[in-house]
């Protein structure tokens, strides 16, 4: 598993860790994505770290785990058993009497890279990328298939991927979507006291107060923010058939957040045009 991951904000599971596999198999079209069945954490065990994953209607399993000095009969154990879906709870029964802490992973991408150097069965280089459900952040788990080839597969993709190295393209891959975050959040940001102008508009109400929904800023998603909001039709900056103009102002802070409902905009970048409108009022 990688050391040091970026992990500058907080992401939102249901939709951060897919995007993160699109972005992978962006930069490396030739990787296959996989179905995930069933992830386990476990930790404070003879295994630091360990995360147990099915895949593939329950025809193939792998584990990764970060732990210098492992128990090694444990991880022989591990390595011999394939359990079908109704033995999983054989499984959880033996993580549980060994791990103080068991816990399912709720959110994960599990991507493959073919070795096309090395003949044989299928050796694939594999890559994990899920939200630790006992930290949040995220993790990646690396190895390869089969075991016995682990090094000289990693090799070969180290020689495949757009990288120095496959843990760089790994890093690379969230540092790509942290990158995404960032511009998204700049697309939306009003720097200044713009509570002075939305005041100031007879159009925009101010509805209520509630948390930063997902999508708009990373930094901010969840904090509470006052909600002001107009009709299209009353935005000259655009021109539009229906939906609201909304502007977020977080609590204690000179700078708010513009935000388009869906709708029909005759604009092609209607947001930028309605936040450059908002900005050269604060002028």
């Amino acid at each position: 598993m990688l050391d040091n991951i970026p992990d500058e904000y907080e992401i939102d599971p249901g939709t951060d860790i897919d995007r993160l596999a699109d972005i992978f198999l962006d930069k490396y079209p030739d990787a296959d994505d996989h179905t995930v069945d069933e992830a386990i954490f476990v930790d404070d065990g003879p295994v630091d770290h360990l995360t147990w994953v099915s895949l593939d209607g329950y025809s193939q399993h792998e584990f990764f785990y970060r732990d210098p000095d492992p128990d090694d009969e444990v991880l022989r154990r591990l390595l011999s058993i394939s359990p079908s879906e109704k033995e999983m709870k054989l499984l959880r029964a033996y993580l549980s009497k060994h791990f103080a802490v068991i816990e399912s992973v709720e959110h994960i991408a599990f991507l493959t890279i073919p070795d096309t150097y090395l003949p044989g069965s299928k050796p694939r280089a594999n890559v994990a990328f899920y939200q630790n459900p006992v930290g949040e952040q995220i993790d990646v788990g690396i190895n390869a298939t089969p075991l016995s080839h682990e090094k000289e597969i990693l090799s070969d993709a180290d020689r495949l991927v757009p990288a120095r190295d496959l843990e760089t393209f790994a890093r690379d891959v969230i540092t790509a979507f942290y990158a995404e975050l960032e511009e998204t959040a700049e697309t939306h940001l009003i720097e200044g006291d713009i509570r002075s102008v939305l005041d100031q508009d007879p159009d925009f109400r101010r509805q209520t107060v509630k948390p930063l929904p997902d999508g708009i800023h990373p930094v901010y998603t969840g904090d509470e923010a006052e909600l002001w909001q107009k009709p299209i039709s009353q935005e000259p900056a655009i021109e539009g058939s229906h939906g609201f103009v909304q502007v977020w102002v977080p609590d204690d802070e000179r700078a708010g957040f513009v935000f388009l409902t869906d709708g029909d905009y005759e604009q092609e970048r209607p947001l930028d045009d309605v936040r450059r409108s908002l900005e050269s009022a604060l002028d």
